[in-house]
């Protein structure tokens, strides 16, 4: 892996350069032209949850936007300090294009070291070796068991028997274990068959170690857009509970689904950000309700897969806002730009073309009117809830910064020494209670809400006008950076680059090697799908 990475990281650059390059022209950027480390932190993040539907840990979205700790944060743990140290001189004053896709590059080839180390682990508790043939069925039998591993997060240390039970305890029950099986042979059978037509890894029947490397590969890279059928799944079913309000489900009816599904606690939820509490005019509280978008793509809904990442639900509304970045290719548009473009662009529940409320089309303008030359910043905190307001089901209402955090069900254990999730017993008392309660709390008229529905139906002015609305900008501003040289050439700069690239994944793979050799790894708990949440 190690001799490779190099040449693993220049094939990977074209692809990301050509993914990336709409991006980077839309993102601000700091007075040399190039993104700050927050700003690319941010890249990174909506990259590899498009793509990939992981979210990096140490990209986490929510937080202090002006957080300088990446890449250190991302890259602790897994390559010595002085090449972290190293790592961060070389991308001090910014980055342009080619640096930006020279770290996603590293950053993905990261994860696939991360899935190698995982499979040499599978060849050992299922006594095949590295350096022998195996069978099509025996690609497959692994396979199946590295599925084990991403969906309940178990790591290195498991034995055989371990993972043999969790095999035949957990896949099995999984509503979506038939399809996520026909899926797996279809990467398999088109990656081998592949192969076998270039006749480089593939021979006489038999499949080498590396050719099943790069089933690995492709099944890594996919997982995240076959599991999101699920995410969506939920999202059907959270619609349908909508009594009223767009984009949002009564916390009384959210328990209601008897799906075994939406069974976490008020608390955490708040704590995650799909929470939203109305109140009345004298302050007492109205109404509480989960945020269909924000619940869908908080890390209740991951799985915890490896130390490294999650795999979570696709974010819907980065469809939105890649159109509106690839039409306008800078940070800022005027209100008429992003009408005349949004008002065309349809969504899995908006129809288009459509005609935005007035009352919608004022608030942009309000926006537009607290910025410079009239103009809309297109990745600030106020934009992101005008979006929401347009797209209620697909784009999340954007809490504060520092008011919610990606706290996943284990950690909050930790710190709460309380469970995240409701017992059955406890659902059957909130809902009781509910039934008491004043009927205009939960009766409300059903309109709008449900799959399919045109906008005309869903962004009402009186929607806009009861989604609170909350005058807080945050930015993702570039840093200053004065202690750094104001100007490089590029060419030196993307040269520092590739040599950091190198010398890091070549580390990583002595590291990972030589962890793999002894039987160890990155120690992490093993514990049930983050998806099946029933105790």
């Amino acid at each position: 892996v190690g001799l490779g990475a190099g040449a693993s990281t220049e094939v990977r650059l074209p692809r990301l350069r050509a993914a990336l390059r709409w991006l980077f022209h839309a993102l601000p950027k700091n007075s040399d032209g190039r993104l700050a480390r927050s700003t690319v932190r941010y890249a990174l993040h909506r990259h590899f949850v498009h793509h990939h539907g992981m979210y990096l840990k140490g990209l986490d979205p929510e937080g202090d936007v002006g957080n300088t700790s990446f890449p250190a944060k991302v890259l602790e743990d897994r390559v010595p300090s002085h090449v972290v140290h190293k790592f961060e001189e070389r991308l001090d004053g910014g980055f342009d294009l080619e640096e930006l896709s020279l770290m996603a590059a590293t950053l993905e080839h990261l994860v696939q070291l991360d899935a190698v180390e995982r499979l040499r682990v599978l060849y050992r508790l299922t006594n095949r070796s590295t350096e022998e043939d195996i069978s099509s069925d025996d690609v497959t039998m692994l396979m199946e068991r590295f599925l084990v591993l991403q969906i309940t997060g178990s790591d290195a240390t498991m034995t055989s028997q371990q993972l043999e039970h969790q095999w035949r305890n957990i896949l099995p029950d999984l509503p979506s274990w038939p399809q996520l099986q026909a899926w797996l042979r279809t990467v398999q059978d088109s990656i081998l068959n592949a192969e076998k037509n270039g006749e480089s890894d593939v021979h006489g029947g038999g499949i080498n170690f590396e050719a099943v490397q790069k089933v690995l590969e492709a099944v890594v890279e996919r997982f995240g857009g076959q599991q999101d059928s699920d995410c969506q799944d939920m999202r059907g079913r959270l619609q349908a509970l909508e009594t009223g309000e767009p984009g949002r489900v009564q916390l009384s009816n959210f328990y209601q689904s008897k799906s075994g599904q939406f069974i976490e606690k008020k608390e955490y939820l708040m704590a995650l950000g799909a929470i939203e509490e109305k109140r009345g005019s004298a302050g007492e509280l109205d109404g509480t309700y989960v945020i269909i978008p924000n619940y869908l793509q908080s890390v209740t809904n991951c799985l915890p897969s490896t130390s490294m990442y999650m795999v979570c639900c696709l974010n819907k509304c980065e469809e939105v806002l890649r159109y509106l970045e690839i039409q306008i290719g800078s940070p800022t548009a005027t209100p008429e730009e992003i009408v005349k473009i949004l008002e065309s662009f349809p969504s899995a529940t908006v129809e288009a073309p459509r005609n935005l409320p007035d009352s919608l089309l004022q608030r942009l303008r309000g926006i537009a009117l607290t910025h410079e030359a009239g103009h809309v910043p297109l990745h600030g905190r106020l934009f992101s809830q005008w979006l929401h307001l347009a797209y209620p089901h697909e784009c999340p209402m954007p809490a504060k910064i520092g008011t919610a955090r990606p706290i996943t069900a284990e950690d909050w254990l930790l710190e709460t020494n309380t469970s995240s999730m409701h017992t059955e017993q406890e659902i059957s008392e909130l809902l009781l209670r509910a039934e008491h309660k004043d009927q205009t709390d939960g009766e409300q008229s059903k309109q709008g809400g449900g799959p399919g529905v045109p906008v005309e139906n869903v962004v009402t002015k009186q929607a806009v006008a009861s989604v609170r609305w909350d005058l807080n900008e945050d930015m993702v501003f570039p840093e200053a950076n004065p202690s750094a040289p104001k100007k490089f050439r590029s060419f030196l700069r993307a040269l520092a680059m590739i040599g950091a690239s190198i010398g890091l994944v070549v580390v990583l793979a002595q590291h990972l090697t030589s962890a793999t050799g002894t039987g160890k790894g990155p120690s992490q708990k093993s514990k049930p799908p983050a998806r099946d949440k029933t105790e």
